[in-house]
């Protein structure tokens, strides 16, 4: 358990992932009114989204039991980005890049 919240934590603060480009699948308008048309490209400012404090409390502490409250439970689907798009895929994937890392030192 204080693994995964580990690796959760660490993404949030310190994504692996360099703001990832999805495609829009339809016509739509994001929050701040921008109007993006099927087809278009938009990109995720993870660091922006992981740290926003709206969302997360005191976003700048590095904080393993926040992933224990309601509150981050009770999220946005979009309010947290791992690298992959499966939460758990990307929890193990970075649980496995540790043990690896352990195993080697």
């Amino acid at each position: 358990m204080r693994l995964n919240m580990t690796s959760q934590e660490m993404q949030r603060n310190h994504s692996p992932s360099y703001q990832p480009g999805r495609t829009a699948q339809k016509d739509l308008i994001v929050p701040g009114g921008l109007r993006m048309r099927k087809g278009e490209i938009i990109i995720a400012a993870l660091h922006h989204i992981h740290n926003n404090p709206k969302v997360w409390e005191n976003p700048g502490r590095f904080d393993l039991d926040r992933w224990d409250t309601e509150a981050v439970k009770k999220r946005g689907r979009t309010d947290y980005i791992p690298y992959v798009t499966k939460q758990e895929l990307a929890s193990d994937t970075l649980q496995e890049s540790i043990q690896h890392c352990a195993q080697i030192s």
